[in-house]
């Protein structure tokens, strides 16, 4: 008996996912598809054993345009809503699940007339027809919560709407932080005075990552106007740099933790780069331009950028082929530690998470310190009265355009 896992994705990623996860570069087979939700199949071949307990089955499909997985337990149909929630929890021989998550395909491109992924805007009339059919079905059963945020090692039942009369239902363990999100996508609070989309893909990407970011670091965005990315940065409490020849949004001008250097990146002095622990980019130009534009940054002497978050263009689908040598590229910076996913939030892009080793990290801040007490050291010889205070050094005004 065949095994069949399901995969959400962003509409118009299902074709890249078939040429990744399908052979001859995977083990999986087609089976049913719609735009933005797609299910693949182990034959009894490809199985150890024909029934598999859940611990033997082999790995779920992985690509950086899964945005969610797991394993199908198959699909139901209805003329209702009430009757797609019945026929749902029939499906299921068990009540013993942590949390369900309830969600649905994507219709279309996120940022398409105003269209955005997520719970959010979850048919209230579902959440309660599942409810009152879960009781009907185990009425000595507590009902599992609906639609939280899951913590690692929870077992959750998933129902997809992926057309109006026909539900999947799958299940998945909890692992990696999307996997805990339901349907992949984080839940977000978008302000009303959100700058630009690039709010979103900034948490999501901030979230996903789990980068040590910490108040007070120095973050420099590369391709920032107008604003949305580095409005969320600066909402965690950070100092952040902003290049871009375009001008941002005015709320961020008069921030006290904002300063914009207007250019382009290319056009600034490699030292001025130097007092910045993480770096960001999203500039609208072909991957190959960001890249030169970071590669140009991280690489002087005396940068010591711990982490980067980048978005890494799209104009073709066809360019996923590219990634293998993007992530190489980055690698060879000093960046081992490279992970690729198609935020929820991004459109025709992927965002790249890029750190340094943890051990190189501590060497590069001993040696800060070090050449810190030399200076100390040197300021005390040229000041051998320690009540009188040292003059100065000399410092240019560095300028922000």
């Amino acid at each position: 008996m065949s095994q069949f896992a399901f995969v959400a994705c962003q509409v118009g990623a299902e074709r890249t996912i078939f040429q990744q996860l399908t052979p001859p570069h995977g083990h999986w087979k087609k089976a049913f598809s719609r735009p933005g939700f797609i299910t693949l199949k182990l034959d009894d071949s490809d199985l150890d054993s024909p029934n598999p307990s859940l611990e033997a089955l082999p790995a779920l499909p992985v690509s950086p345009f899964v945005r969610t997985t797991g394993w199908a337990l198959g699909h139901v149909s209805g003329n209702s809503t009430d009757e797609l929630a019945d026929a749902a929890c029939q499906k299921l021989d068990s009540p013993q699940w942590d949390a369900i998550h309830f969600w649905h395909r994507d219709p279309t491109v996120p940022g398409w007339n105003g269209y955005e992924p997520g719970p959010a805007d979850v048919d209230q009339e579902a959440i309660s027809a599942i409810r009152k059919s879960w009781q009907k079905m185990f009425p000595l059963n507590a009902m599992p919560p609906l639609n939280v945020v899951a913590t690692g090692g929870e077992k959750i039942l998933d129902i997809i709407a992926v057309e109006p009369n026909q539900w999947w239902i799958g299940y998945h363990t909890a692992h990696e932080r999307p996997s805990c999100w339901p349907g992949g996508v984080l839940p977000i609070h978008r302000p009303a005075n959100m700058i630009s989309r690039a709010y979103l893909k900034m948490t999501e990407a901030i979230a996903w990552s789990r980068f040590d970011w910490q108040p007070g670091d120095h973050v420099v965005e590369i391709g920032s106007s107008p604003g949305g990315s580095c409005q969320r940065l600066l909402e965690i409490g950070l100092n952040v740099t902003g290049i871009d020849p375009a001008e941002m949004h005015e709320s961020l001008m008069v921030h006290p933790n904002f300063t914009h250097w207007r250019g382009k990146a290319a056009q600034l002095k490699r030292k001025m780069f130097r007092k910045f622990r993480w770096l960001t980019a999203d500039a609208n130009v072909a991957s190959s331009y960001t890249l030169d534009a970071v590669e140009a940054v991280v690489t002087y002497p005396g940068v010591n950028v711990e982490g980067m978050l980048l978005t890494l263009k799209m104009s073709e689908w066809s360019q996923a082929s590219d990634l293998s040598l993007h992530i190489a590229r980055i690698k060879s910076w000093g960046f081992p530690l490279v992970s690729v996913r198609q935020l929820a939030y991004n459109r025709r892009e992927v965002c790249v998470a890029a750190s340094r080793l943890k051990s190189s990290t501590k060497q590069r801040s001993a040696k800060k310190r070090a050449a810190q007490k030399r200076r100390s050291k040197r300021l005390g010889q040229m000041n051998p009265n320690p009540r009188q205070p040292a003059a100065a050094p000399e410092t240019r005004p560095t300028s922000k355009s």
